[in-house]
């Protein structure tokens, strides 16, 4: 199983997750700061997903309308990219602990 699954795949898939994430927030999140309605400080803790009345109040506000961008910003997204960098990270520390 560990030839077909390496780490440096999960690594890739997570930060990839990340990037798009991050991407997703600054369209959606940039677009409402670039109105005037809030600051980065405010929509920082939306990239998580932990601020959950700012966030609704911000998306709320939003005016994006891209045929293929959603309106409404997941943070599951940029969780499970985390998780997966996390479980790559470890998953390479597994593998070269055997090695040893």
């Amino acid at each position: 199983m560990s030839d077909r699954l390496r780490p440096v795949w999960v690594l890739a898939v997570g930060a990839g997750l990340i990037l798009l994430a991050l991407m997703w927030w600054y369209v959606i999140f940039g677009t409402i700061v670039s109105e005037g309605y809030g600051k980065y400080s405010q929509a920082a803790p939306c990239l998580w997903g932990t601020s959950g009345y700012t966030c609704q109040l911000m998306l709320s506000l939003c005016s994006v309308d891209y045929l293929l961008i959603p309106k409404a910003y997941r943070p599951e997204l940029f969780q499970t990219g985390v998780l997966l960098m996390l479980s790559g990270g470890l998953f390479a520390a597994l593998q070269r602990s055997r090695r040893m």
